[in-house]
């Protein structure tokens, strides 16, 4: 920031605190910060201890080159689909290639951005879709391609590029019983018949890039349109049972949880929504302010209460299913994360970046990412360096009517020690406050007043002073 008379500054600030569900304005969305505490202000560019977890080079799998990866069910093996389209099986204890299925079809990132693939639940079959519109099903540890279904009789003609993006395979399900496969192209979404290998409903006949279809453990499918409506169906083919909006602009990413209680549904910049599949619980259940990242990495834990997304400035972020709050985030990634897994456990998280090096791992229960502890003693006051001569910290609060608020308590803290308390007072009936003596570069201000929220206020003790600033408390819910 830069003030009249001052030369530039720039702060290197951590802090705690919440972020809201934003809004938009012109295509962009705006989210406010409301700071609990600042945890850390520096003038030199710093790395944040907390949320600079630098993922490792995960040695199990190496570097590999990834446009389709899958686990099996019992972690053994990993399908992974390269650059020119080739498959292959890898063990992931050792990280050897054990087994090359040949080429599938090579991969054009600008039709087809990741390859589809999912393991039956023994891990005998496994079921891969591509940019030619065929899905493949493999005998993965045989080698053997034992049969493919097309969606080229459901394409129209247009031309070529058009074809080419209509008939990209974007998205893959099997049933519980494993007895039907949803299969999403950009153009259509087809159920399929493993059994008959026949199809038995198509839904959506255009923007099929942006709906999503799964299956419920009772067999009933729900479908997700590009509006980012839920509709479901008790059979495939079925009429319609009902049919809810679920906050999202659209389906851009969706997945499930392992134990099919929760989906998630996130479209283009938008926050995640979390959908509950019970017939009693039915509906938007929570929504987590995160900006997406648009790397379409998400999954949930094993037990369903974590999720894990990709977002930020190459960054991966971890939350509480239940109450939305963040749990971990990463960053320091080389690219934008487009895959995560997390391992059996749930302890750990396995990721691949695009334009990747290889896998990347990172740790939930490593040691280094807790919130550090400020205590508020002597000691930790004398760590700041003193400015030249002692200042007058002033402020007016008011409410978000412009009002004033009088008596409200306002504390005073040592900005590199914001848990340590320095002065106290009330606000006049002016709503203002004041507070001298003060020889600390940077202080914390903090207002109390029941039946608001409390209000924090960050400054700088720059050399020529602009005046108070404003603290504006916001009523409690």
């Amino acid at each position: 920031m830069v003030g009249r008379g001052s030369p530039p500054l720039s702060h290197f600030l951590r802090v705690r605190g919440t972020v809201d569900s934003g809004s938009y304005n012109r295509g962009f969305q705006t989210r406010q910060l409301t700071v609990d505490s600042i945890l850390d202000v520096k003038e030199t560019p710093q790395s944040c201890v907390t949320y600079e977890d630098r993922p490792q080079i995960w040695d199990a799998m190496g570097k590999v080159k990834v446009r389709g990866a899958a686990f099996s069910h019992d972690w053994k093996y990993m399908a992974i689909v390269d650059d020119d389209g080739n498959l292959g099986i890898w063990s992931v204890g050792p990280g050897e290639l054990i087994k090359s299925l040949g080429p599938v079809e090579k991969v054009e990132p600008e039709i087809l951005y990741k390859v589809p693939m999912v393991f039956s639940a023994d891990d005998r079959r496994l079921f891969v879709g591509s940019n030619d519109g065929m899905v493949r099903v493999f005998s993965p540890l045989d080698g053997l391609l034992l049969y493919t279904l097309s969606h080229e009789d459901s394409t129209p003609g247009y031309n070529d590029i058009g074809r080419k993006w209509m008939l990209a395979i974007t998205s893959i399900s099997l049933n519980k019983s494993e007895t039907q496969l949803a299969v999403m192209s950009n153009w259509v979404t087809r159920i399929w018949s493993l059994q008959t290998r026949r199809p038995i409903a198509e839904y959506n006949p255009r923007m099929g890039a942006l709906s999503k279809a799964f299956f419920a453990d009772d067999g009933s499918l729900l479908v997700i349109s590009d509006t980012g409506t839920v509709t479901r169906y008790k059979m495939p083919g079925d009429p319609t049972q009902w049919s809810k909006k679920t906050g999202a602009r659209n389906s851009q990413y969706m997945t499930r949880s392992p134990n099919g209680e929760w989906i998630a549904i996130t479209g283009s910049g938008d926050s995640i929504f979390l959908w509950s599949v019970a017939e009693e619980m039915r509906g938007p259940v929570l929504s987590i302010p995160s900006g997406f990242g648009g790397d379409g990495a998400m999954a949930f834990s094993p037990d369903g209460k974590m999720i894990v997304t990709s977002g930020g400035m190459y960054g991966l972020y971890v939350w509480d299913v239940r109450s939305g709050k963040p749990i971990r985030s990463f960053h320091g990634f080389p690219a934008p994360v487009s895959y995560a897994w997390f391992t059996p456990d749930g302890k750990s998280i396995v990721t691949n970046p695009l334009f990747n090096d290889g896998f990347r791992i990172v740790h939930l229960d490593s040691g280094n990412y807790t919130h550090p502890v400020i205590k508020a003693d002597s000691t930790a006051m004398t760590m700041s360096l003193p400015v030249n001569e002692p200042r007058t910290v002033s402020g007016v609060v008011k409410a978000p009517n412009d009002r004033a608020v009088p008596g409200a308590e306002v504390l005073l803290m040592n900005g590199d020690a914001p848990d340590s308390v320095l002065q106290r007072t009330t606000t006049s009936s002016g709503g203002y406050f004041s507070f001298d003596g003060v020889r600390f570069p940077h202080v914390l201000v903090r207002v109390h007043m029941p039946g608001f929220q409390d209000g924090v206020m960050y400054i700088h003790q720059r050399r020529f002073y602009l005046g108070p600033g404003a603290i504006e408390l916001k009523p409690l819910p």
